[in-house]
């Protein structure tokens, strides 16, 4: 049985960030957003609710093994790592990836093994382009 893969990508407009919001309770809950020194944020979804194994809400683990190819002004890409995690804390299949950099998102990598479906089936690498 496969575990979750992203299903799909896409940048989040400036006037939906909410920055700094703290997570609020199930079950109607909403996630924290990006914290301030944001400059763009892409979201990500996952085919299933995403977790630690076990069930334990992703951290910097996870977040460190994101990564974001942005294409830059000057027409070359760079691999960055998104600063911080946003839409968190809600039981979600949602990440916002927040970063610190300027250019043009063109895709998600995320590698096999760090996160888990309610099945605790274990996540495939997967890339993902983000939607314009």
């Amino acid at each position: 049985e496969d575990g979750p893969s992203m299903v799909f990508a896409e940048v989040v407009p400036e006037g939906e960030w909410e920055l700094d919001k703290k997570a609020t309770p199930l079950p109607f809950g909403g996630g924290n957003g990006c914290p301030f020194g944001t400059r763009q944020v892409v979201r990500v979804v996952w085919a299933g609710g995403v977790t630690k194994p076990g069930g334990e809400e992703v951290d910097d683990v996870e977040r460190l093994q994101y990564k974001v190819t942005v294409l830059q002004e000057n027409g070359s890409t760079i691999k960055v790592t998104p600063f911080a995690l946003g839409d968190l804390g809600d039981g979600d299949n949602n990440h916002e990836l927040c970063l610190d950099v300027a250019g043009a998102p063109q895709s998600v990598f995320f590698p096999a093994g760090y996160m888990t479906d309610p099945r605790e089936d274990l996540n495939p690498a997967t890339t993902i382009r983000i939607q314009k």
